[in-house]
């Protein structure tokens, strides 16, 4: 799983808002289950939005969701607003798109197009689990700085059974040589 291979080299912050957190837009919020899970599987290794935010209550949801994005580098978000959010900052976002909801951003070609512009962000948007998990190990497990700032965890579900990772021994699975290239490549950056 991912929490698994990055815990060792990073501090995690899962963000995912909940009903309560946000305006209504007619977009269901499913209930994952995954607050829990972190709260048995990782109560140290994970620290929560919601937690942190607690620790400063003079500071609306919204500045402090900018103010703990502006002091992270590297994101791993999914489609829609979670991507948009971590695009606003330098560094790198790697989308995990699988279709539906957020489509948008993807046909509007967001992710070569103003993504990057917004903040000269390297962003790398993927529709197959396999492309995107390399693409974390590539960009957040080669060469590992030791001092290395939060990486900012958005709105996944940890500890889902992917085909791209070997559950017996907790590690991702070599890519297929067919893949090819994803949905967008590489983007953004000077």
């Amino acid at each position: 799983c991912l929490i698994e291979a990055l815990k060792p080299h990073y501090q995690l912050i899962y963000f995912r808002p909940r009903p309560g957190d946000i305006s209504r837009d007619d977009q269901d919020i499913l209930k994952f289950g995954d607050y829990q899970m972190l709260e048995e599987k990782y109560p140290t290794e994970v620290v929560t939005f919601e937690s942190l935010l607690k620790k400063y209550p003079t500071m609306s949801y919204n500045q402090f969701q900018l103010l703990l994005h502006a002091n992270c580098t590297k994101y791993i978000s999914v489609q829609g607003g979670s991507s948009y959010i971590a695009s606003y900052f330098t560094g790198y976002n790697i989308i995990y798109h699988r279709g539906g909801g957020g489509e948008w951003g993807h046909k509007q070609n967001a992710y070569k197009s103003y993504f990057p512009r917004m903040s000269g962000c390297h962003v790398y948007p993927f529709r197959h689990t396999r492309a995107f998990l390399n693409k974390v190990r590539e960009k957040y497990l080669t060469d590992v700085p030791l001092t290395e700032l939060p990486i900012c965890l958005q709105r996944l579900t940890p500890g889902a059974s992917h085909p791209a990772v070997d559950q017996e021994n907790d590690t991702v699975v070599e890519p297929d040589q067919e893949l090819g290239e994803d949905i967008a490549g590489e983007t953004g950056g000077p």
